[in-house]
């Protein structure tokens, strides 16, 4: 469990690093991108475990699905 903790942490940092400067919400901005890396993470671990419908691990559709809901979440709102 250890060595997949760890890769996850680096794989999170690595994406505040790049995602940190596009985003428009200051000091919210790392603990969003955060999130979003532990909600990605987390559908993963769901698909794996309990292959559910409607799209599973194998089913194409599973990350442009996944990268809208994460784009959507990362977007720059406009109140």
């Amino acid at each position: 469990w250890q060595p997949h903790r760890a890769c996850a942490a680096a794989f999170a940092d690595r994406m505040v690093a790049l995602l940190m400067p596009r985003l428009d919400d200051g000091a919210r901005a790392e603990a969003k991108v955060r999130f979003a890396m532990q909600a990605a993470f987390g559908m993963l671990v769901d698909a794996l475990l309990h292959d559910p419908l409607p799209l599973r691990l194998d089913d194409d559709e599973l990350p442009v699905q996944m990268a809208r809901l994460i784009g959507g979440y990362l977007a720059p709102r406009c109140d």
